[in-house]
């Protein structure tokens, strides 16, 4: 588990991970869904706050994902966990 300190903590809540599977938009600060592509969104925007990127690199980085997680496009419901 990566623990962030607040200031970290603040760089990655209301990033945009918006994903069909679970409804969920927004990274939260606590009681996020634990869907696999929530984890692994959550995790990534985790793993590059503790290694100093910027807000707006790690929003680039999750869109990145997104696009691979669905690839039609996040409103298509494609490769939705279920």
């Amino acid at each position: 588990a990566i623990k962030l300190s607040a200031e970290q903590t603040k760089k990655i809540v209301g990033l945009d991970i918006q994903i069909p599977c679970c409804g969920f938009q927004k990274i939260q600060a606590s009681g996020n869904c634990e869907c696999g592509h929530h984890v692994a969104l959550a995790g990534l925007a985790k793993l590059l706050a503790s290694k100093g990127y910027e807000r707006d690199a790690i929003q680039q980085q999750l869109d990145v994902w997104k696009n691979i997680f669905y690839p039609n496009g996040v409103e298509s419901g494609a490769g939705a966990c279920g």
